[in-house]
């Protein structure tokens, strides 16, 4: 299992067209093709009757990228864009032509297989959320909890009662 390298990982799935991957969804997937390969192996061990279980790495390969994989299909009935062939021109001759920049619809839509964290975990973050939250429902509770309402009205009331201010 040790034999996944993660910078082979990485130039492969640059092969197959992933780009910009970090270093946490380099890990991840690294650790769901581990499983994915003992998962393959276990099956393999299962189907040939063998007790090994310890598959090559290259058998294993060929295995998950064969014709009857989802990734195989998924890769292959995607739609190719090629770049029509550059026409030699003099530099001297060149006129100012509009060239079509590549679709970015379908660069972020590859890049999309990750799904981003939720949102929720960084609102629950925020302080002056939590501090505005906390302080309402403070305010909501506070005068039902005992000993906490203000009595400095009554406390008026009895000095100046005491004093014979009335």
């Amino acid at each position: 299992m040790d034999a996944l390298d993660a910078g082979e990982i990485l130039s492969h799935l640059n092969h197959l067209g992933y780009r910009n991957i970090t270093i946490v969804q380099l890990k991840e997937f690294q650790k769901d093709l581990k499983k994915l390969i003992r998962y393959d192996a276990k099956q393999c061990a299962e189907n040939d009757g063998s007790e090994d279980g310890n598959a090559a790495p290259e058998t294993v390969f060929d295995r998950l990228h064969t014709e009857t994989t989802a990734s195989y299909l998924a890769k292959h009935s995607r739609p190719k864009h090629t770049e029509p062939a550059a026409v030699p021109v003099d530099k001297e001759n060149l006129t100012p032509t509009h060239k079509t920049a590549p679709c970015k619809n379908n660069q972020i839509a590859n890049k999309m297989w990750i799904r981003p964290k939720s949102s929720q975990s960084i609102r629950r973050s925020d302080p002056v959320a939590l501090y505005h939250s906390y302080k309402k429902e403070w305010n909501k509770y506070k005068q039902k909890l005992p000993g906490e309402n203000d009595h400095s009205e009554l406390r008026w009331k009895i000095r100046n009662k005491l004093l014979g201010e009335q």
